[in-house]
This record gives structure tokens, C-alpha cells and sequence, in this order.
């Protein structure tokens, strides 16, 4: 193989290799950036974590009961436009992340009677 032949072929490699390289850069800029997020004596009313989120996401969470301040749950959970699912369930205490089908993301506790501070990372997917 001639030098110009290598040469040829190994440019085409770098080429090849920047054109993924630029096309990964672009589709890491158009994906959303995780939010962090937390609210202190969430109660039995929905709070509003985010209003526009546009599909799926994982949240890790940590909640804490306000009164004592005794650690509920530390997670990871996943949720669905138009889904919710149960955080924390325990002592009577439900403690639910919905997401409606319009995008609006709460946190609540739908049962029991405890308050809770909450810490959350939300990781769209």
C-alpha cells in the first residue's frame, strides 16, 4: 500500500470519527439536564415539582419526616406520563409521585397523616 493510499484511508477514518463524535455532542445538547428539587412539609395537598415535563422520568429521592426528622426512604423510581407511584408506604403513610399526562410533576402524601421534607433529582429519559 502506497503512502498516499494510507494516508487516504486514515483521514477518512478521522473523518468518520468526528462526523459521530459532532452528531453525539448535538444529541447530548438537545437532551434535558436533571433538576434538583426540594420542598419541605409536603403534606395531603399535590406539590408541583416541574409543569412541563415532556415524557418518562427517574427521580432518586430521599424523604424525611418534617416532625422528628427521621429518614422514610432513600430510592430510585421511574414514572410515566399519566402515572404516579408510591414513594414511601409505610405506618399508614403513602407518600406518591405523579406525573400527569400533561407534563405536570407532583409530589404528595396520599394517605396517612405525617409531613415530609423531600429532596429530589429528576433524570428525564
Amino acid at each position: 500500500m502506497s503512502d498516499w493510499t494510507y494516508l487516504q484511508r486514515a483521514l477518512s477514518e478521522i473523518t468518520g470519527a468526528l462526523q459521530r463524535l459532532v452528531g453525539r455532542v448535538a444529541q447530548l445538547e438537545s437532551s434535558p439536564a436533571p433538576i434538583t428539587w426540594t420542598g419541605t412539609g409536603v403534606a395531603g395537598v399535590a406539590v408541583t415539582v416541574l409543569t412541563d415535563v415532556p415524557h418518562s422520568v427517574t427521580v432518586l429521592y430521599s424523604l424525611y419526616e418534617t416532625v422528628g426528622g427521621a429518614m422514610a426512604a432513600t430510592a430510585t423510581a421511574g414514572v410515566a406520563l399519566a402515572g404516579a407511584v408510591d414513594l414511601y408506604n409505610a405506618g399508614g403513610n403513602i407518600f406518591t409521585l405523579a406525573l400527569s399526562a400533561g407534563g405536570a410533576l407532583t409530589v404528595q402524601r396520599t394517605a396517612g397523616a405525617s409531613t415530609y421534607d423531600v429532596s429530589l433529582l429528576v433524570l428525564p429519559i
